[in-house]
């Protein structure tokens, strides 16, 4: 994925939940490659400081290689009911981002043109 798309998602889909990342992969990808494709996205927005991965009110500790390794494990293996429902076009397709099987979610980190910074939690 080129960062010209991340980035375009990432202005479709600021200061929306993390479950919205996952809708812009690639609908031609099968599973595998829609994860791959959203610890990409997730992880370009990790690194240019756009969001951080945050659970119950706190943002997660450790390296942002971690923090995306431990997303990356926890979302459900392939031909799992949870990855069939990832898989679906319906709403219920993101239920699983909300549960407590998630790692995270993300914090949009926003900035005005002074340069002020504040979060928008999702």
């Amino acid at each position: 994925m080129t960062e010209e798309r991340i980035n375009e998602i990432a202005r479709l889909c600021e200061t929306m939940a993390i479950d919205s990342l996952w809708l812009y992969t690639s609908e031609e990808a099968n599973y595998e490659q829609k994860k791959s494709e959203f610890v990409q996205i997730v992880g370009y927005l990790v690194r240019a400081a756009r969001v951080r991965l945050a659970k119950n009110g706190e943002f997660l500790s450790g390296s942002i290689d971690d923090q995306l390794e431990s997303l990356e494990n926890a979302l459900p293996k392939a031909g799992t009911p949870e990855a069939l429902a990832l898989e679906s076009d319906g709403l219920a397709g993101g239920v699983w981002f909300y549960s407590d099987a998630c790692p995270a979610g993300i914090v949009w980190v926003m900035r005005n043109d002074q340069g002020d910074e504040w979060f928008e939690w999702t």
